[in-house]
């Protein structure tokens, strides 16, 4: 049987993230399994087999997710071997092998709040004492048992992990770039889902709580302590396909089942791909997707200013179309590389980030923007506006006294 502890965010340069996640059950007590302190690989390796990987290893995220919503397996500190990954530690401030009891990553464990009879603050502790414990053993032993590593980061993670620094369309693979794409790009969102997903009494409950929605709205630093929380609730969720962003369910519950979403107990949220949040929800996933399989993506990046999604129009009034594209290698893409589009009949309107159009058939118009870099890598945005009907013609004047004539 598993039982799971809370969610380990450590802040540190480069900023990533290691996540205390499952353990079994037998080895939640620190005084379940004595191993002896000796200062040999094999004794390093078994004491991190045992008593470490069930926390830190992204594969047994799965089983934390039947307990509670919080749970990443984007756990770039964890390297090839236990060497590494304590050499990685170390490097990056998290450890202090001069005073083991002081280190950051052992303050980051008990600033964790008990959420649930299943994350008490005696599964907090223990989760603690055992992160010390190997800590511990590492003061006495790592030096003479790991040799010298060079460079301890930069050493292969496990399958699936990205290595540091990854380039991606919007910033690199850290976890601050990953809180605020996500900030910016779902959590904005979170008005449509606040009312099922936001209540965590079970006796009330109607749907998975996975929305943390309490902070004030003038603290920046608490929205965005929020937005983090339910990044990794979502994911923990299994909300993200990592392998095809496009099939997650976080993008495929509020998406309509006549557009391909599935079904969701809330009701379609999204009613067409134009609406602006499906394609920001977009972004974000394969953001996120290529950040877990360690790919660099090579699509631009599109943005549309004008006009606003749902915006309305007269008949007869021309409009204004405004957007422009960044692409991770090219930058800021040309007016050569930006085409305007109808996409409903994909008739071409014209090329760059401005554009003049003469007024349009009445009707709700999805208008995409398509980009395509150097390289030929092509991605597209898109928004619908409204083009209101004509006015029904008034019928002309009776002439003045064509009654009084014809009784004559």
């Amino acid at each position: 049987m598993f039982r799971c502890g809370p969610i380990l965010v450590l802040f540190a340069a480069p900023a990533l993230l290691l996540f205390a996640g499952c353990a079994p059950e037998s080895l939640q007590n620190p005084s379940d399994i004595i191993i002896p302190t000796q200062c040999q690989s094999t004794g390093a390796l078994t004491l991190y087999e045992r008593r470490i990987e069930p926390l830190v290893n992204g594969t047994n995220v799965s089983s934390c997710n039947q307990c509670h919503l919080s749970g990443m397996d984007l756990s770039m500190y964890v390297r090839e071997t236990p060497c590494h990954t304590m050499g990685c530690l170390i490097e990056n401030d998290l450890v202090d092998l001069q005073a083991p009891a002081s280190s950051v990553v052992l303050q980051q464990i008990l600033k964790a709040e008990p959420t649930s009879e299943l994350i008490t603050a005696e599964v907090i502790q223990n989760e603690h004492d055992v992160f010390l414990e190997w800590i511990e053993h590492s003061a006495d032993c790592h030096n003479s048992a790991c040799a010298s590593i060079k460079n301890p980061c930069g050493a292969p993670g496990p399958s699936g992990t990205p290595e540091p620094g990854t380039l991606t369309p919007l910033g690199t693979c850290d976890e601050g770039s990953l809180i605020d794409l996500f900030d910016e790009r779902v959590f904005q969102w979170r008005l449509r889902c606040h009312g099922c997903h936001e209540n965590c009494d079970k006796a009330k409950a109607i749907a998975p709580c996975w929305l943390v929605y309490s902070f004030d709205k003038d603290d920046p630093g608490g929205r965005r302590n929020a937005a983090m929380l339910t990044m990794y609730n979502l994911i923990g969720l299994g909300a993200v396909d990592t392998g095809q962003p496009l099939q997650s369910t976080m993008l495929l519950k509020p998406l309509s089942e006549k557009l391909g979403g599935i079904a969701h107990g809330g009701g379609a949220k999204m009613l067409t791909l134009a609406d602006p949040a499906y394609q920001d929800y977009i972004v974000w996933l394969e953001h996120y997707g290529a950040c877990y399989e360690g790919e660099t993506i090579e699509k631009p990046t599109v943005f549309i200013d004008l006009p606003k999604y749902g915006q309305k129009y007269a008949w007869d009034e021309s409009i204004w179309l405004q957007g422009m594209a960044e692409d991770p290698q090219d930058g800021r893409l040309p007016d050569t590389g930006l085409i305007w589009s109808l996409h409903d009949t994909g008739e071409i309107l014209g090329m760059g980030e401005w554009l003049y159009l003469e007024p349009l058939p009445p009707g709700k118009p999805i208008l995409t923007l398509t980009a395509i870099d150097s390289d030929g890598h092509m991605a597209t945005r898109s928004t619908r506006i409204r083009i209101k009907e004509a006015p029904e013609p008034e019928p002309p004047p009776e002439e003045a006294g064509s009654d009084s004539e014809s009784s004559e």
